[in-house]
């Protein structure tokens, strides 16, 4: 008498080539990328602004300002390549980037003591800052003297 052993024969599938656990990598990548974009496209444009001391002025620190509303930051502070100027790098706030044209204007204002009276009093706190006035071409410009 033979006997018949009951062989149970496995069903090997195709199986799922998705696994669920991919969902938390996948949507934090894809949260990264839309924070770098939105990070990127809300920032203003790079100028640069040329001046013969770079007393007063501190990268990260020092604003750019027109009429006392704050419209750009110093990021960063170098010397000409004829080392006569200082070059300072400004990232100007996107709200304001159309105030830049050709023929704008940028100084320094700090505290001073002259026979016309006292000016700047306001940076004996804050610290020097940079004022603009917007000029009246229509050509655009990135680079400031």
């Amino acid at each position: 008498m033979s006997k018949k052993k009951n062989v149970v024969k496995a069903i090997v599938g195709g199986g799922s080539t998705f696994s669920r656990i991919w969902i938390v990598p996948v949507a934090a990548v894809l949260i990264g990328l839309w924070m770098t974009y939105a990070h990127w496209s809300s920032q203003g444009p790079l100028i640069r602004i040329s001046f013969v001391s770079g007393e007063g002025i501190e990268a990260g620190k020092t604003k750019v300002r027109r009429k006392n509303v704050d419209i750009g930051e110093v990021l960063e502070l170098s010397l000409s390549e004829d080392t006569d100027n200082v070059v300072l790098s400004v990232r100007v706030y996107k709200h304001a980037a159309d105030l830049l044209r050709e023929d704008s204007k940028f100084w320094v204002v700090r505290p001073r003591i002259g026979k016309g009276g006292v000016s700047g009093l306001s940076t004996l706190l804050s610290g020097a800052y940079i004022e603009m006035s917007p000029g009246s071409s229509d050509e655009t410009a990135r680079e400031f003297t």
